[in-house]
């Protein structure tokens, strides 16, 4: 992985010239976990696609049965209903593209590495923690993004079959 400067800037002040870091166990330890946390956050938006996946199935086959009451709606309220749906099944399946997420530390780097100290690991292996947290935040900000969308569109398709609904019962 390549280090880009705006990462790892400052970093270089606080590793000493022997490779130990003042606060350097601290600040890995706190990288790793913002790394595990966005793994947790990783599992959860893939949950949550697979959800909004399921209930998109769920709603297009209630509403685009023969006895649905949108087979008599008129024809501009099928068709927004149906572009909609499709939409939230779309953008929840977009979310599912993203599927390389940076990983560290680098454990085949650090294999026969038994001289040098656990400071000097951690040090080495910091910018590589760093890195991946920059890679994939904003991958993880793209992912729930669409996610919100294909639930908002969902939503909109379920209130407009609603509406319909409720009129034709008026």
């Amino acid at each position: 992985m390549e280090e880009p400067e705006e990462v790892t800037r400052g970093y270089e002040e606080l590793v000493a010239e022997d490779g130990n870091a003042s606060g350097t166990s601290f600040l890995y330890d706190s990288a790793l976990k913002g790394l595990e946390e966005q793994w947790v956050w990783i599992d959860a938006l893939d949950t949550k696609a697979g959800i909004l996946l399921g209930a998109g199935g769920v709603v297009a086959g209630l509403f685009f049965t023969r006895r649905s009451i949108l087979w008599f709606a008129p024809t501009w309220l099928g068709v927004a209903v149906a572009v909609v749906l499709l939409v939230s099944l779309a953008l929840a399946l977009l979310s599912f593209a993203t599927r390389r997420y940076e990983r560290a530390p680098d454990l085949e780097a650090l294999v026969g590495s038994d001289e040098r100290t656990e400071a000097a690991l951690k040090a080495e292996e910091l910018p590589h923690l760093l890195l991946a947290l920059s890679i994939n935040e904003p991958k993880i900000a793209l992912k729930a993004s669409l996610l919100f969308y294909s639930g908002l569109t969902l939503l909109v398709s379920v209130a407009l079959f609603g509406a319909y609904f409720v009129y034709e019962l008026l």
